[in-house]
């Protein structure tokens, strides 16, 4: 008999059409036990099953279930009958198609017997002849002496003592070899891990998605039910992949935050609590649009940083994966204090807009700026202004704002409407600029706004925007590019 938890229902994952080229299986051997391996060419992500049929023919074979490790599956059958020939070939499976490797076989050998014992020979010299006894009394009837038992020998072994999880919901069997009851102990404080299956062959560990900020782990304890022995299995699992974005504390009706570099074309997008559940929320929503996330959010009128979560998922990323990644947005509030990395933008930002002299900027300060002097932050000790996109007070890029600066990146605010001649002017490390917002808002440019850049220069916005500016930018053509797909 062998203890089973409950079941918890887990999210299957997601099946996709092309799965990965399976290599050739191969066989050791042992007795009258076989160890069956194989492995696959590719990513492995999707795949919901894999395994090895074997039998004594094709057409009466068992399906015996493993894990994938990396790129390879494998386990081990015992017990098989002795002289006897075997097929068996290795599969993999999405859930909606199925690859199979050729048909093998092996043979096991003949069961090895034991010489019987030799009778000792009294004409043996070297063998010593007990003399015998001289007859006495007849012995007195009792009870018939007790024969001992020889206990069956005792085996209870696990394939790992370590198992590691991605930070969605997933299953893994752990390989039992044993002739004993046991019992699978999880403990109280991972409620996110669970039992599915456990027997004398195998046992089946499943995680819910990981919506915590930090990576988990915990032991789980299989303990013999009769023998004082046992085995810790740790688990670990990662967290999903978070991004934090910083929005300012003003109201805007949309904010078009980028995703990943690698995320192509997100397939959901929903609000969630810490817990991982569908959140309304109070202040900010989200909706797809495109590649990037669109997000209309109110003002923060409290005194405290509020966040909210956004999960997206069914991302199609390189390689044709599935991938599910947290978005956390943080807003700060108008009284928050701004970090700047550069020291000499910093300095700037105070001279020019710090109302309360107090000696920093605050965010509430910095959406409250309506206007730029000429070269405000021309030269090159201005080497980085990340917090420029949350001047959203700004209209305008000021004639040689940023010229000769030793800017390399830049995203403007979503407010602005017009560049003025010589806004980059001779930026020579100036690689991009990166046009936010939910709608092509910028009307009009210089054409000396952007002359000297770095010989890559390029003007970012989302992907449909791109012929909407050249039709009413014309001499941008050639520094346009479109991210998103």
């Amino acid at each position: 008999m062998v203890v089973l938890l409950l079941w918890t229902s887990c999210l299957r994952p997601e099946i996709y059409e092309n799965i990965p080229v399976i290599k050739e299986a191969s066989e050791a051997v042992e007795g009258n036990s076989v160890t069956l391996n194989s492995s696959v060419i590719g990513q492995t992500g999707g795949i919901v099953e894999c395994g090895f049929m074997y039998g004594q023919s094709e057409v009466d074979m068992r399906n015996v279930k493993t894990y994938m490790i990396g790129r390879n599956f494998s386990t081990t059958i015992y017990d098989l009958d002795w002289d006897k020939e075997y097929v068996y070939y290795a599969y993999i499976s999405n859930g909606r198609n199925v690859v199979k490797s050729s048909v093998h076989r092996f043979r096991t050998p003949i069961e090895p017997v034991s010489p019987p014992d030799q009778p000792e020979d009294p004409d043996d010299p070297e063998v010593p002849v007990d003399p015998e006894p001289e007859p006495g009394p007849d012995p007195v009837p009792g009870p018939d002496p007790e024969i001992p038992v020889v206990p069956e020998e005792l085996y209870f072994e696990l394939s790992m003592t370590e198992l590691d999880f991605s930070g969605t919901c997933a299953s893994r069997f752990i390989s039992v070899k044993s002739n004993v009851e046991y019992e699978v102990i999880i403990p109280e404080n991972a409620p996110w891990l669970t039992c599915a299956e456990s027997t004398s062959t195998r046992c089946c560990l499943i995680v819910d998605y990981n919506y915590c900020e930090q990576d988990r782990s915990c032991e789980v304890l299989f303990r013999s039910l009769e023998h004082d022995c046992s085995h810790t299995v740790l688990v670990r699992q990662k967290r999903i992949p978070m991004y934090e974005l910083h929005v300012p504390h003003v109201e805007t009706r949309s904010y078009a935050y980028p995703l990943p570099e690698s995320v192509k074309r997100p397939l959901s997008v929903m609000q969630i609590d810490d817990q991982g559940n569908e959140s309304l929320g109070t202040w900010m929503a989200a909706i797809k649009f495109g590649d990037d996330l669109q997000m209309t959010f109110r003002k923060n009128r409290t005194d405290e940083i509020r966040t909210e979560k956004v999960r997206v998922q069914k991302l199609y990323v390189e390689e044709g994966l599935t991938e599910t990644i947290i978005v956390k947005v943080i807003q700060h509030t108008a009284s928050d204090i701004m970090e700047f990395e550069c020291p000499a933008v910093e300095r700037k930002c105070v001279t020019l807009w710090d109302l309360n002299g107090d000696g920093y900027l605050s965010y509430g300060e910095a959406a409250d700026a309506t206007t730029a002097p000429e070269y405000a932050f021309s030269g090159a000790e201005y080497t980085s202004f990340d917090n420029f996109q949350w001047f959203v007070g700004l209209k305008n890029i000021s004639p040689y704002m940023f010229s000769s600066s030793g800017l390399t990146s830049i995203a403007l605010p979503a407010t602005i409407t017009s560049i003025s001649e010589g806004a980059f002017q001779d930026c020579a490390d100036l690689r991009s600029v990166r046009l936010h917002g939910s709608g092509p808002v910028l009307a009009s440019a210089a054409e000396s706004a952007f002359q000297g850049t770095h010989e890559d220069f390029v003007i970012i916005c989302p992907w449909q925007y791109v012929d909407w500016y050249l039709d009413h930018i014309p001499h941008w053509e050639g520094l346009m590019e479109g991210y998103g797909s």
